[in-house]
Formats: structure tokens, sequence, C-alpha cells
């Protein structure tokens, strides 16, 4: 079985001889190709640039950024649940510091090493708050969070071997701006 959501089907059968019927050692099995939408609902695409106060460089810390980044969408857009994309847990800590003077919201950090009380309160939707998501890449890809409206991708991750901070690739922009698309319209 292979699942995944950045193969091109027609490539990878061709690829791979693959045709309606595959015979193993032990028998003859039909493939098949089971399509399960992604992104159902429109996102708008928003880059918050220079002149609105919350552009940013490689190794500037993030906390400003992004509390100019969320202040900026509830003015523009009206409130909703935040998914924020940084590099590691450290700049978690200090968003998360920053964005404690907002109230009626909850902030959530997802990353590696939450603890399982931390994820159920990330992935549970919060009907009398709004929550801003404060997540490492592990909320990239299979991860369907409901109620986010709003992506805030701050474009650098780390990259083993020496877990420097890099700008992401844009295939990895493009997973992380589908979060925004799974339940609702989005930003």
């Amino acid at each position: 079985m292979l699942m995944t959501n950045k193969i091109d089907v027609a490539f990878f059968k061709k690829y791979f001889d693959v045709s309606e019927m595959v015979s193993t050692d032990h028998a003859k099995v039909k493939v098949r190709e089971v399509i399960v939408p992604g992104r159902l609902y429109t996102i708008q695409r928003l880059f918050i640039c220079e002149a609105e106060g919350v552009m940013h460089k490689v190794g500037d810390a993030p906390e400003c950024s992004v509390m100019l980044a969320v202040m900026y969408l509830f003015n523009r857009f009206g409130r909703g649940d935040v998914l924020v994309f940084l590099a590691d847990v450290g700049e978690i800590e200090s968003c998360a510091e920053a964005l404690q003077s907002l109230h009626d919201c909850v902030l959530c950090p997802l990353h590696s090493k939450s603890s399982c009380y931390e994820r159920k309160q990330a992935l549970t939707p919060h009907s009398y708050k709004w929550k801003i998501i404060l997540a490492t890449n592990i909320a990239e890809i299979s991860l369907t969070i409901a109620g986010v409206k709003f992506v805030i991708d701050y474009l650098i991750e780390k990259c083993p071997p020496h877990l420097k901070k890099v700008p992401i690739s844009k295939a990895s922009h493009l997973q992380r701006e589908g979060r925004a698309g799974r339940c609702d319209d989005g930003v």
C-alpha cells in the first residue's frame, strides 16, 4: 500500500509499469487507486509585506512578526483559529510568551515533545475561545485541525543533520498553506 499526497499517479504507474492487475508470488492482485480530496475550500493567499510592519529575515526572532500578523488578520478578517508554523520549540515558547497578552484565546504548542494534553488541546475545537496553535513542521502533513481559518507560515524550518534553520521548500509551503482549507475557507 502506498499513501501520499504528493505523487503524480500517471507517472508512478508508467515508471513501475503498473497495469490494472499485478502478479505476486502467490496471486494476482488488482491495483486500485483511491483518491481522497484534501483541500475542499478556497484559500486566500496573503503575503503580509514590509509596508504592513510584519517582515522578517532568516534568523530574526519571530514573536513580534507573529503578534503583528495575528492582529492584522483578526482586524481584517475577524477572529478564527490560527495555525502558526515555526522552526523549533524555542520559537514556539517565545511566541507563546509574547501572545499571552491576547485575551479570549487558547495558546496551544504542537511539536514532537508536546504532552498528550497539549496535543489534545491543539486538535480539539474550542467553541468559547479561539485558539492559536504554535507548531513545528509536525503539523505540516497528515493532520487536519478543525476550526483553523488562518495559517501563518514563518517559512523556516530546522533541517538535519545539523539542525540549521533554512527556508522551507515550495512543496512544504503548499502543504502548510493547505491546513487552512480543510474544513472551511481560509487565509
